[in-house]
């Protein structure tokens, strides 16, 4: 008995392949805002101008106040002392008369012009500070860098050989 055979031959080819993944670069910034800061106190201008004023003629209230009262005191004691002189003087060893005593020369005022105060205003202050800080902002970057992964897939090649009886014949020595 004969058996006829066949025999096949396969091939199977896988090509290569490269397989890639991309991964994008990201970046943060965040900024922490510091900037500009001031802080002040104002001036406390103070300026006394009594001497300047008096010196001017222009007088405060307390000043005028207090040369009236002195004023008026004086003027009481050289009543009293005129009195008491024409008194004197009419009573004396030699007694004078009313009208002669009232001739009598008195003790002229002085006068004076002045053009020019000889006090200055007084000008002094207080505070008047500025304190004035600068922080520069801050910064905080971060990033990643992207990437590109590979893999390679190498080809292949896959070989087989089949074998399969088809049929069977009778030999003739049969």
């Amino acid at each position: 008995m004969l058996f006829r055979v066949e025999y096949s031959l396969r091939m199977h080819v896988t090509p290569a392949r490269l397989d890639y993944k991309t991964e994008r670069a990201e970046w943060t910034i965040r900024r922490e805002r510091n900037g500009f800061q001031m802080e002040s106190e104002p001036v406390r201008l103070q300026l006394d101008n009594r001497a300047f004023f008096e010196d001017i003629g222009i007088k405060s209230m307390a000043t005028m106040a207090k040369e009236q009262m002195e004023a008026g005191s004086r003027a009481v004691q050289e009543f009293m002392a005129r009195q008491a002189r024409e008194k004197e003087l009419m009573s004396g060893p030699e007694p004078l008369s009313m009208a002669e005593i009232v001739r009598m020369p008195e003790k002229q005022p002085t006068t004076q012009l002045v053009f020019i105060p000889s006090h200055k205003p007084e000008i002094s202050w207080e505070g008047g500070t500025l304190d004035m800080k600068y922080v520069p902002d801050e910064l905080d970057i971060r990033w990643t860098r992207g990437g590109v992964h590979f893999q390679y897939h190498p080809y292949s090649v896959d070989i087989s050989v089949d074998q399969q009886i088809v049929s069977e014949e009778k030999s003739h020595a049969d």
